[in-house]
């Protein structure tokens, strides 16, 4: 996008600028700068920073829609779950399991960050607890070299 720009005397100068478009085409090193932040953040605080980081973050995206959980029954609180995190851009599926049900990830999103700080992969599973109200358990993981990451929900025994 160009605009004229005053400048004085002699013929009128252009002032150029990037559009939102043409700025999306430039590449952009998020992750990069996220892991930058994640090594401050550690070498400050150690771990247990990292920890409450990765906490905070799983309770924000909880808090955001647990609305929408209000008065649902397990199975259909997962489901949403499971939706929820296939449209962040993952490969997610669930199947039954003799410990609960499994959720499996195919493809994780974040696994540049996770290979250099596991704590990421706390995440999703105080995510998937929260809001359905069941312990959850990692039983595969992509930052251990597992093909995929995988967590065990627990199904609710009926009184």
């Amino acid at each position: 996008m160009s605009q004229p720009e005053r400048s004085g005397r002699g013929r009128p100068a252009l002032l150029f600028a990037l559009t939102e478009r043409a700025d999306s085409v430039f590449p952009k090193r998020y992750g990069q700068l996220a892991t930058m932040v994640l090594q401050e953040v550690q070498e400050m605080g150690g771990p247990e920073a990292l920890d409450e980081v990765f906490a905070r973050v799983a309770a924000r995206h909880a808090s955001a829609i647990e609305r929408d959980f209000a008065g649902l029954g397990f199975d259909e609180k997962l489901n949403r779950v499971v939706s929820w995190i296939g449209r962040a851009g993952t490969l997610v599926e669930q199947s039954e399991s003799p410990e609960g049900v499994k959720v499996t990830i195919h493809n994780c999103p974040f696994r540049n960050t996770a290979l250099k700080f596991p704590q990421v992969c706390t995440i999703t599973p105080q995510l998937i607890s929260r809001l359905t109200g069941a312990p959850v358990s990692q039983s595969d993981s992509i930052h251990r070299h597992d093909p995929y990451c995988s967590f065990v929900v627990q199904r609710p025994t009926d009184p």
